[in-house]
């Protein structure tokens, strides 16, 4: 009786193994099954198993492919951007290149903004030209007071009368009182 008991567990056992391996086989076949009639997987997007300079493309958009592009040493190369052609590449930033990769429009003010009673420095970017201007007095009582425009990018001045209730005189590129 114990026997038949230890035979049946036996069976048991191996007639689960049998299952799952069977069910493994069943799932490959279905994998298979689905490559084969979807085609295999391939490479797309931002992979490439070619090098830059010899995959028939312009990337970066200069208007030149691969060894035509000044940025290809050869066609193993893997970088066709070249500082000086006029366009700012992935691989190019504003320290390493600038003449490609100019800094964008920008402002800064050192007084905060328009602030009539502090002499300020507005300095920055306009059209890829560096700019710096400092708060002066034309006269006495008129001050040129510079600051950024509400989007922080344009400069602009404005002439400001310093004689008010809360100051009589321009003075070193501030109204003071």
């Amino acid at each position: 009786m114990v026997r038949k008991k230890r035979a049946r567990r036996e069976n048991s056992g191996k007639h689960e193994s049998l299952t799952k391996l069977l069910l493994v086989v069943i799932i490959a076949a279905v994998v298979l099954v689905l490559l084969w009639s979807l085609g295999m997987p391939t490479l797309k997007g931002s992979a490439t198993l070619k090098p830059l300079c010899s995959d028939g493309k312009d990337n970066d958009l200069d208007g030149e492919t691969d060894l035509k592009d000044s940025g290809c040493l050869n066609k193993y190369d893997n970088d066709e951007s070249s500082c000086g052609d006029g366009v700012c590449s992935t691989t190019e930033i504003a320290e390493s290149c600038v003449q490609d990769c100019w800094p964008l429009d920008s402002c800064s003010d050192s007084d905060g903004g328009y602030n009539t009673n502090a002499k300020g420095v507005v300095r920055g970017y306009e059209n890829r030209e560096y700019y710096l201007k400092t708060d002066y007095c034309l006269d006495s009582r008129a001050l040129v007071e510079h600051n950024c425009a509400r989007d922080k990018v344009r400069n602009v001045a404005v002439v400001v009368n310093c004689v008010s209730a809360s100051s009589n005189f321009c003075e070193d590129g501030a109204c003071v009182k």
